[in-house]
C-alpha cells in the first residue's frame, strides 16, 4: 500500500498501474500512462479514451493480433500491455483506467483533506458497492478510523475487484460527532 501524504501524481499513476497487473513495467511504459493521465481527474480519461491513445490499428491490424476488429485500439496503448493484458486488450483498458483513476481521485481527495483540516482529522474507507461489491480489504478498514496523514491509495493493496474500484475516504462521522458535540457544550456553557 502507498500512502498518500507527500505522494506524487505520477507516483499514484504508477501505483494504479502496478495494481491493475496488466502492463509490462517500464519507464517507457509509465511515461505513457503519466501523459495520459496528466490532467485526470479534473479532465476525466475513460478506458476508451485510454486505448485509441495513439495510432489507431487497422482491422487488418487486429485481425493478425486476433483482437475483435469492431474495436479502436491504439498500437502504443497494445504495446503498453503484459501477456495478462493482451488476453483481451478491451477489458484490460477498463481495469487500468479504473485503477489509475481510483488511485488519483483517492489522492486529491485526501490532499484537499490534509490542506482543508489537517493530518489529524481522521476518516473512514467508504467501500465500493460497484456490480461486484467491495473487496474484503476494504471493508476492513471501513471500521477503522484512519488519520489523514495515514491514508493509503485505493485500490488497496490485495484488491480482488481493483477494475470496479471506486473506494473513497469519508471524514469519520463518530470524530464529527464528538468535535459537534464539544462546540455546542462550549457554546451552552458561555451562554
Amino acid at each position: 500500500m502507498m500512502m498518500l501524504a507527500g505522494c506524487a501524481k505520477e507516483e499514484a499513476i504508477i501505483y494504479g498501474l502496478a495494481m491493475s497487473g496488466l502492463v509490462i513495467r517500464t519507464p517507457d511504459v509509465a511515461a505513457f500512462y503519466i501523459e495520459s493521465f496528466a490532467r485526470h481527474p479534473d479532465e476525466f480519461v475513460t478506458y476508451k479514451m485510454l486505448r485509441m491513445r495513439g495510432d489507431i490499428l487497422t482491422k487488418g491490424q487486429l485481425q493478425l493480433l486476433g483482437i475483435r476488429t469492431n474495436i479502436k485500439i491504439s498500437r502504443q496503448f497494445y504495446e503498453t500491455l503484459n501477456d495478462e493484458g493482451l488476453l483481451d486488450p478491451s477489458e484490460s483498458a477498463v481495469i487500468i483506467a479504473t485503477s489509475i483513476s481510483s488511485a488519483l481521485c483517492s489522492r486529491r481527495d485526501v490532499h484537499k483533506l490534509l490542506a482543508a483540516m489537517g493530518p489529524d482529522q481522521t476518516l473512514r474507507a467508504s467501500p465500493s458497492n460497484m456490480a461486484a461489491g467491495p473487496c474484503e480489504n476494504a471493508n476492513r478498514l471501513s471500521s477503522v478510523p484512519v488519520r489523514v496523514s495515514e491514508a493509503v491509495l485505493f485500490p488497496l493493496s490485495g484488491c480482488d475487484k481493483v477494475g470496479q474500484c471506486g473506494c473513497l475516504w469519508t471524514l469519520d462521522r463518530v470524530q464529527q460527532g464528538h468535535a459537534n458535540r464539544a462546540a455546542l457544550s462550549d457554546r451552552l456553557l458561555l451562554e
